[in-house]
């Protein structure tokens, strides 16, 4: 293979057999990290939108044929795709305004906040356009755009990669009724799966996607620098890993510790109201 220091495999299958095969052949001297890394989330598709539907808990499946029959069917949401290579630009602006303002409302930065992830970003939505392996889709409701998503194709599975909401709009749920439309139209499609990608939120299962178990693996080249530098990284994934434990350990204990005390102090009823403070 000729001179490598290390190779670093982040969110794979944990049985993948290629991966499995190449940590395989490459073991004897080397030494190998592998850890379990964020599930991924898949739903297989079935045949017709009515099978998808019977798929569903009584509460979700009620509640996602009344989004559809509402705002779909009476055309209040409007689904639409860039089509053309020339509305790209426009739709990546208005997706990347759309994601940036939802993760600063939550405090975060957003993945356009690097400029130099947003332009590979770009980069590679039109070189996998123009390959059919892309796609760019938003909700409109009302004729007012509430929610985007920037996804990936391949194989008949089509991956949500990231997506963007209106923060003004939330009590409309866009987020989920852009899933439930592109839900509907893979099936129609013939697509075989939607995969919603790493991250265990709960949302996932509702939509009965489910998890595939996925690994980090970590190999050092043979040598001693080599396994000096790989020690060292695999001391402060430890090192991470047990303040995480803490912090959690902490919070837990604080949770516990207020229910405790809140069912210890009785709850008397004010004599009377107290205005605004």
């Amino acid at each position: 293979m000729g001179h490598w220091d290390s190779l670093d495999f982040s969110g794979v299958e944990a049985d993948d057999p290629v991966i499995s095969r190449l940590v395989e052949q490459l073991q004897g001297d080397t030494a190998e990290y592998r850890r379990a890394a964020e599930r991924c989330w898949r739903l297989t598709l079935p045949k017709n939108w009515d099978d998808y539907l019977a798929m569903l808990s009584k509460g979700h499946r009620k509640q996602t044929r009344r989004m559809v029959r509402d705002a779909v069917d009476a055309g209040q949401a409007v689904l639409h795709t860039v089509e053309h290579a020339e509305q790209l630009p426009e739709a990546l602006r208005m997706f990347e305004d759309l994601h940036q303002r939802r993760r600063q409302s939550l405090g975060q930065p957003g993945c356009f906040a690097s400029r130099r992830f947003a332009g590979f970003l770009r980069e590679a939505a039109v070189r996998m356009f123009d390959q059919r392996a892309f796609e760019l889709n938003w909700l409109t409701l009302d004729g007012r755009v509430v929610a985007a998503d920037y996804n990936l194709r391949g194989d008949g599975i089509v991956y949500a990669y990231q997506s963007g909401i209106e923060p003004e709009m939330l009590d409309a749920q866009p987020g989920r009724l852009l899933n439930v439309i592109q839900i509907r139209r893979s099936i129609e499609e013939g697509l075989r799966g939607y995969d919603f990608l790493r991250g265990d939120e709960p949302y996932k299962a509702h939509f009965r996607c489910q998890p595939r178990e996925m690994a980090h693996i970590r190999l050092a080249a043979p040598g001693t620098a080599a396994r000096l530098r790989h020690g060292a990284w695999v001391a402060g994934c430890k090192a991470r890993d047990w303040a995480a434990a803490q912090r959690d350990a902490v919070g837990r204990c604080g949770d516990w510790a207020r229910a405790t005390i809140e069912a210890a102090i009785p709850h008397h009823r004010p004599s009377r109201q107290r205005g605004p403070s």
